[in-house]
């Protein structure tokens, strides 16, 4: 499952991977005021191609993004959600807090 930050929903890929079933919501996570759409891809090769399509600085923002909010939605669970964590600030460029996690 793939977790897509506020504003990534409208993005052309996944309105196209949703048109076509390729991805399917699962259900909403709410932070605050803030909402994370939680998506599984029918196969993980059309979660690589989506992460693929994008260029470096938007990976990185959406890695960033996803990154944060995780650290926010598990703050007593991070032990748990550290490989998650690493990977996601790592593939951001943020390796000091990449670092922490491990």
């Amino acid at each position: 499952m793939a977790l897509i930050p506020p504003g990534w929903q409208s993005n052309a890929c996944i309105c196209g991977f949703r048109r076509h079933r390729l991805v399917s919501a699962q259900r909403l996570l709410w932070i605050g005021e803030q909402c994370l759409s939680l998506y599984r891809f029918r196969h993980h090769l059309f979660q690589k191609y989506l992460d693929q399509s994008l260029d470096a600085v938007e990976r990185a923002r959406l890695h960033a993004q996803v990154g944060s909010m995780l650290e926010t939605l598990y703050a007593t669970q991070r032990t748990t959600y550290a490989v998650q964590l690493v990977r996601h600030f790592a593939a951001a460029g943020m390796l000091e807090k990449a670092v922490d996690y491990l």
